[in-house]
């Protein structure tokens, strides 16, 4: 990316928005992250027990089979 600018006048400002809209949207990912509560894990494990169980049932199984 070095000359850039040189080329191109407003490079420089299109690089410093795409770096800005980058900023932003990594703000947003982490305030998310962030407020994600115990309700919603428990939320989440509920509604995806049988998954997990079926998941951990294999996992366990492939284990018990290696040895």
């Amino acid at each position: 990316m070095t000359g850039c600018s040189s080329k191109n006048p407003n490079s420089f400002f299109q690089m410093q928005r795409f770096r800005e809209g980058i900023h932003i949207r990594t703000m947003k990912a982490k305030r998310k992250v962030e407020e994600i509560s115990k309700e919603d894990i428990q939320t989440f494990l509920k509604k995806n027990a049988f998954v997990l169980f079926t998941v951990g049932a294999v996992i366990a199984g492939e284990y018990a089979s290696s040895n």
